[in-house]
Parts: C-alpha cells; sequence; structure tokens
C-alpha cells in the first residue's frame, strides 16, 4: 500500500530520562534563587547551560508549558512550575532518595506516581485544541485500546487517517488483518511545498513512543513493536 502523509506535527520532544532529570535541576536552579528572582526566557537559556543546552531548552519548554508542569515563560521566575510540575519534582525527588537508600519500594511507588502525573501531562496536551500533535496522542490511545500495539507503519497509517488521505475503513481493514504484514511505501510531502521525499523514518514517532513508555501505558516488543500493558481504563481516562 502506497500513502502519501503531510510531513506531522510534532512534539519534537518526549517525556523520558532526560526530562526527569532536567526538570529535577530546573527546579533546583530556580529553588535556589531569591523570592524576588525574574529574568527573561532568553537570560535564562543563557544562565541555565550549566545543567542543559540551549537548543533543549527551546524544545523542552514549550512541550512542558501544553503539558502543563510550567507557566508562561515569557518571565522566567519562583513561579515557573505549576501545582503539577511540582508534584513531578516531589516525585523525582522521591525517587532518587528511595534509590540512593535502597528501597525499592519505594521506588515503585513513587514510579506509579510519576506515571499518573505524565498520564495527566498527556492528558492536558489532548484537551488543549491549540496542540495539534494532541490530536495524535489521542487517535494514538484510541487505537491502543482497539488493537494493543503499533508500529512505524501502523503509526504512518493512523496519521493518514488524520490528515485524511486514508479513510477508517481502509484503516479497520489493514488493522484487522490477523497477521500484521503491513508493508508500506510511505513519501512525506513537506510542508508549503510541493516536493516528495521517500521516508525512511518517522522521526515524531519515538516521540510519542517514548512519552506513552514513560507515562506506563506501552513497552516495547521486539525491533519496532510497542504494546499496550496498562487497562483500558487507564487510557480512558485520558481521552
Amino acid at each position: 500500500m502506497k500513502i502519501v502523509i503531510d510531513t506531522p506535527n510534532s512534539p519534537g520532544t518526549q517525556f523520558n530520562e532526560t526530562t526527569d532529570e532536567y526538570i529535577y535541576e530546573m527546579y533546583r536552579y530556580l529553588e535556589n534563587k531569591k523570592d524576588s528572582f525574574v529574568e527573561t526566557y532568553k537570560d535564562f537559556q543563557n544562565h541555565a547551560t550549566y545543567f542543559t543546552t540551549v537548543s533543549y531548552i527551546r524544545s523542552i519548554f514549550p512541550f512542558l508549558k501544553n503539558a502543563g508542569i510550567i507557566n508562561d515563560y515569557e518571565f522566567v521566575s519562583k513561579r515557573l512550575f505549576t501545582d503539577l510540575g511540582k508534584a513531578y519534582y516531589l516525585c523525582i525527588d522521591s525517587i532518587k532518595k528511595s534509590e540512593s537508600e535502597g528501597e525499592d519500594k519505594g521506588v515503585y511507588q513513587f514510579e506509579n506516581i510519576k506515571h499518573e502525573i505524565i498520564r495527566k501531562c498527556i492528558r492536558n496536551i489532548i484537551q488543549n485544541r491549540n496542540v495539534q500533535y494532541g490530536k495524535i496522542f489521542q487517535k494514538v490511545l484510541r487505537h491502543f485500546l482497539t488493537y494493543d500495539r503499533i508500529n512505524e507503519s501502523e503509526f504512518a497509517l493512523l496519521l493518514g487517517v488524520l490528515q485524511n488521505k486514508v479513510t477508517e475503513s481502509e484503516y479497520q481493514s489493514i488493522m484487522n488483518d490477523q497477521k500484521r504484514e503491513i508493508i508500506f511505501s510511505i513519501n512525506v510531502m513537506e510542508k508549503g511545498s510541493t516536493h516528495k521525499k521517500k521516508l525512511t523514518k518517522i522521526t515524531c514517532f519515538s516521540y510519542f513512543m517514548g512519552s506513552l513508555k514513560h507515562a506506563g501505558i506501552i513497552k516495547k516488543e521486539g525491533k519496532g513493536d510497542f504494546a499496550r500493558i496498562c487497562d483500558s481504563k487507564v487510557i480512558e481516562v485520558m481521552l
């Protein structure tokens, strides 16, 4: 099957261990500032390079804002983090302390709490109509409710449905094939251009799967499959 899809909207980053560490370091950085501390977003980028890079800040800040972790960031102050963001930090801090003390039970408990927080973040993204990639999160989660697993080709198929390049009936017909032997010739049309190029990898696929994996919703199986590991009710609450 050959489908042509436009370059998809992408979060440009994901929830993972790197994000955890960044949130932890950024919170501590601000916590050590005076209550009156305020600086521009640009100045913050330059001053925070001791624990991250400017390019990472530029990609992660919009994502964290859409997820409900941080507030508006034109000016950065000690009030940057939302209550949800503070809960995320405290959870990471508790995991670190439990690990250092060898308390496996504590690590397990706080990891589960972190899963709940990330799920709320993804739900915030889905419910924000101004965040275009929220529709992709929503479509992928609905997919997992019905089919339990996904690979990159099937993800491309979902993008085709969202972009009206593939019908729902075509999508369902392919997914109901128990063999799941789907081979696509996928071309991506760059936005604002009539040029088409063969797509060998959908970069944003890893971003969406990474966040869902870090939320305890899926796990990776084999080279390219991701399988649902949570109860369906967990996903239903997020939609």
